[in-house]
């Protein structure tokens, strides 16, 4: 799948007016959030970028914080803003997402498999290979996490 270009909105020249009103329109929208993450990344990371645009209208923190508050059950809220933590090097609280995700949504995959990166990441192998395990056992299509943890030279069987 092919990253959309961060440039401008579908229906304004400026992204974050589409961004904004999307979230305050459906603030569990996955699309939107994801955009929202990427750009806010993008954004803190590019002075090139940081010319050309001006930041997002509310914080990426923000946008997640109302999700969550008006959609406390939805595990695919909880689990995007792990990711959106899990990139920008903050994997306690990416942890934490995906916990309460989990918590809400015991038997996805998507999920257990993104908890085993950023374990990964934090290089707890025993838990990256436990929440591999399940996300394997739960039917998890890509091969990244278990060839990553074959990489680090942990033995991985799937039981």
């Amino acid at each position: 799948m092919q990253e959309p270009k961060i440039k401008k909105g579908a229906t304004t020249h400026d992204i974050r007016a589409d961004l904004a009103y999307t979230l305050d329109a459906i603030p569990n929208n996955p699309k939107a959030l994801d955009l929202a993450s990427r750009f806010s990344i993008k954004y803190a990371s590019s002075p090139d970028f940081a010319k050309r645009q001006k930041p997002l209208v509310r914080s990426v923190d923000c946008y997640f914080d109302r999700a969550k508050r008006l959609t406390p059950k939805n595990p695919n809220v909880w689990s995007q803003y792990g990711v959106h933590l899990h990139r920008v090097g903050q994997y306690e609280l990416a942890l934490n997402n995906y916990k309460k995700a989990i918590e809400l949504s015991p038997n996805s995959s998507e999920i257990h498999y993104f908890m085993g990166l950023t374990y990964l990441k934090m290089d707890n192998m025993s838990e990256a290979t436990i929440s591999a395990r399940k996300a394997y056992e739960l039917g998890y299509p890509l091969e990244g996490l278990k060839n990553k943890l074959k990489e680090k030279g942990v033995q991985f069987d799937e039981q």
